[in-house]
């Protein structure tokens, strides 16, 4: 009876833990795509609106008089990837302006025909759209109560573009009392917000063609189909966004708003790998609204209004927020204000369970109960059972990575698996024929069809090298003496044994960062090399701006960084430059199948853009005639000034070459998102030692003999660093004290002994016992006493002190 009640229990036991596994896997998956989801719409917001105030610069333009003639180039790009349904630009037009901006749109109205036979020539739309041109004036909601003396929001250009334009275009949207109070909390905030969920049938016939959302919706997800049923009965809200007056500078005037039309049904498909299903999904606001989704693999079923899921599985709740807020408290009050915070809810179904729940415990322990001989054989069923789960678990876990993996961009990654497709069939079906293909021959077809590349005609590259990396990499590499007898005693510093990775990690990542955000692609980083191109695999006219702006945000970031890294990593950190390089041409790009295949680019754009970076100067950004052109011909003169003299280049003989500035005027940095490696404790302690670093290196200064700004910076960096290094030891001391375990291992004596002189008792290296067991506090909650600190920044300040300006016995030859 014991052996068969734990033979079940055993199995059912066996069963629940990896129905859990798999649920806490697929939870984490669909969490992961809807934070990246929420990303690609906060990024999409920011890039229209950044695109409509560089086209009032780049135009020549003033608001609120401010059109994009190919708007919807940019709407459907913005719409792609970021569950955007409709998207509306709408210019604040003060009252004394409205005269001057009726003319305007009336002269202006020709962009409405361009969107759309850009939309009719790409087959996205089943609508015949009217000819009728727009009505001369902005009218206004006829119930409104909000004063004809307020502020107007017209508005003006619309992607997919209207299915009627007099009804819609130079329509006030803040003629409407609450629209008005969403536009004052947007304002308020000055970042993008979400509106509650609402009824947008209104638009029909007149915004948007009712086939043309229908059709929209059946890409998506399924739902209960009748005649009293229809795609606007899902879940649909605005979001709104501001447009500042200059580029990137949130501290700047808003000029006017990007209005969205949210379907959240997009947020709700291609969740998890095919074949994994009955999984909810509970989307809620902080206006107590929520909507249920069934989640089925790639698919997704809208079952309604409210929070549906299975009570009985509350407490396998997994929860992911849609916003991006730090003071959401301060959000949540604007409720009233009809701003909303949403989040996603994910829950497991019963249906979901039963598929790894099963009637083996039953029978394994009905086997075992009927014949205790056949326990050997219950045995290895049970061991086969459970492998066979597990495997199902790791296959499914496996799907789920490849989905959200992005080795490659998305045209070439289709080519490729389309490629490992068809060479999976052919194998299968040479393998059930029978057909042994000799092995030269399999060889020398082992790439069937056309190479998986393109040519982009217009481009432009970047190479970026670390000036000094090969000299400062060949001392911070394991083996130094002093450092072997810290590391000994504090696990703390163990990371310094991987410095060069730290370096190039945190400073590529911070690159990546801002390629993400300006859309450049990362080519790959080739030892202390950085190399990103702009124009590919989306081609994009103005890839040389761009690509100018990237590189003048990444030398601006690099120094940001090193000033960041030179605690952690060594004063001689800070002396790391940047040389970039930029060339502007064609290029052919794809992948080279074979083992350990990745994306790459070739041609003598890539040659040149090489010689334009190893001809550089260290923290300048050098760019060619090509590409000096190119920012010329945009108008920006003056980021480019020409370097005197030519240079001669390996390959390419002489040649002209520019500057580009490395000023960037109207926009900040913003947060690098770096992380400094110091609490702020040990901030704190660093500048209170500033004053006896500064007190070492005025010491033994004469008027004759005045020191170098550089030298006393470089000393100044010395001291800083040996004391955090000393710092650390000093937390783990304190860490330890109390602790088991502590043994002599091999600690210097320092009692005096009378038969020897003071000479003889001088050691070069005072050995301290070694801790065995483990700490009794965590050394980085430590914090010291200031008249330690005072003590140990007067202790290194005056060791300092004590070294003369010799080039071979100097303070920082010592450290």
């Amino acid at each position: 009876t014991f052996v068969t009640i734990g033979a079940y229990n055993g199995v059912n036991d066996s069963e629940i833990k990896d129905y859990k596994s798999a649920y806490e896997q697929f939870s984490s998956t669909i969490k992961d795509a809807v934070q990246a989801h929420y990303s690609n719409h906060r990024l999409a917001m920011q890039s229209c609106s950044s695109s409509i105030s560089g086209a009032a610069i780049n135009n020549d333009e003033t608001f609120p008089m401010v059109t994009l003639k190919d708007f919807e180039v940019l709407g459907a790009s913005t719409r792609a990837n970021s569950g955007i349904e409709l998207l509306a630009w709408m210019p604040y037009v003060q009252p004394e302006q409205e005269s001057d901006w009726i003319s305007y749109s009336i002269e202006n109205q020709g962009w409405i025909n361009v969107s759309r036979d850009i939309i009719s020539r790409d087959g996205t739309s089943l609508a015949a759209y009217d000819d009728e041109g727009i009505l001369p004036m902005i009218y206004r909601d006829p119930n409104s109560t909000i004063p004809t003396s307020e502020l107007l929001a017209p508005i003006w250009q619309m992607s997919p573009p209207p299915f009627l334009s007099w009804p819609v275009v130079n329509l006030d949207w803040l003629s409407d009392e609450n629209e008005m109070q969403r536009q004052e909390a947007m304002t308020t905030l000055r970042h993008q917000v979400f509106m509650p969920v609402e009824d947008l049938s209104f638009m029909t016939g007149t915004a948007v063609n009712e086939a043309d959302h229908e059709a929209f919706h059946a890409r998506l997800v399924d739902w209960k189909r009748d005649e009293s049923t229809s795609a606007y009965d899902h879940p649909h809200s605005f979001a709104l966004g501001p447009v500042f007056e200059v580029v990137n500078d949130e501290q700047s005037d808003i000029v006017g708003q990007v209005t969205a039309v949210i379907a959240w049904d997009f947020y709700l498909v291609d969740l998890l790998p095919e074949g994994v299903d009955n999984i909810t999904v509970t989307i809620r606001n902080t206006c107590n609204q929520s909507f249920s989704y069934l989640i089925g693999g790639r698919s997704a079923f809208y079952i309604g209004p409210g929070d549906l899921h299975e009570e009985s599985y509350d407490n396998m709740e997994v929860s992911v927020d849609f916003y991006g807020f730090d003071d959401v408290e301060t959000v949540k009050q604007m409720s009233d204000q009809d701003v909303c915070l949403y989040s996603f809810h994910i829950y497991p179904t019963k249906a979901f369970e039963d598929e790894y729940r099963s009637n083996e415990p039953m029978v394994l322990a009905a086997l075992i109960g009927s014949a205790f001989l056949f326990m050997v054989v219950s045995f290895f069923m049970y061991d086969w059972f459970v492998q066979s789960r597990n495997n199902k678990v790791m296959t499914a876990a496996a799907s789920s990575n490849a989905i959200i993996s992005n080795m490659f961009p998305s045209q070439i990654r289709e080519r490729l698996l389309e490629v490992n497709k068809r060479r999976e069939q052919l194998k299968s079906s040479n393998l059930s024929k029978g057909a042994q293909k000799p092995l030269m021959v399999e060889s020398m077809h082992s790439h069937e069809g056309r190479p998986i590349a393109d040519f982009y005609p217009e481009n432009t590259i970047l190479f970026a090298d670390l000036v000094g990396f090969t000299a400062w990499s060949s001392v911070h590499e394991p083996g130094e003496s002093m450092m072997r007898h810290v590391l000994e005693f504090s696990s703390n510093l163990t990371h310094s044994l991987a410095q060069v990775f730290e370096l190039l990690e945190t400073v590529y990542g911070e690159f990546d960062n801002l390629a993400r955000i300006r859309r450049v692609f990362k080519v790959e980083t080739v030892g202390d090399c950085y190399v990103a191109v702009s124009g590919l695999p989306e081609p994009r006219k103005d890839h040389a701006i761009v690509m100018a702006r990237f590189a003048r945000d990444c030398l601006s970031r690099f120094q940001a960084v090193i000033r960041h890294l030179e605690v952690m990593l060594g004063p001689d950190t800070a002396d790391l430059c940047m040389r970039f390089g930029l060339h502007s041409g064609p290029v052919t790009a794809g992948v080279l199948r074979g083992e350990r295949a990745r994306f790459q680019l070739f041609g003598d754009t890539m040659n040149t853009a090489s010689r334009m970076e190893s001809t550089g100067t260290p923290n300048m950004i050098q760019i060619s005639q090509d590409t000096a052109d190119l920012i010329v011909a945009a108008g920006k003169t003056s980021w480019v000034s020409p370097r005197e003299g030519k240079i001669v280049a390996k390959g390419k003989g002489e040649m002209q070459t520019f500057w580009l500035s490395a000023s960037r005027s109207g926009s900040s940095s913003g947060s690098s998102g770096i992380n400094a490696h110091r609490s702020s404790a040990s901030a704190t302690e660093m500048s209170s030692n500033e004053s006896e670093v500064e007190a070492v290196q005025d010491s033994g200064s004469t008027a004759a003999d005045e020191p170098n700004p550089g030298d006393a910076n470089r000393t100044k960096r010395l001291c800083q660093w040996n004391e955090e290094v000393m710092r650390n030891i000093l937390r783990q001391i304190v860490a330890q004290r109390g602790s088991s375990g502590l043994g002599n291992g091999g600690a210097s004596s320092l009692r005096p002994e009378p038969s020897r002189t003071p000479l003889d008792e001088v050691r070069e290296v005072i050995e301290l016992g070694q801790y065995s067991g483990p700490p009794n506090r965590d050394t980085d909650s430590i914090e010291l006493d200031n008249a330690i600190l005072e003590q140990l920044g007067s202790f290194v300040s005056t060791i300092a002190s004590m070294y003369k300006p010799n080039p071979f016995h100097s303070f920082e030859h010592a450290r």
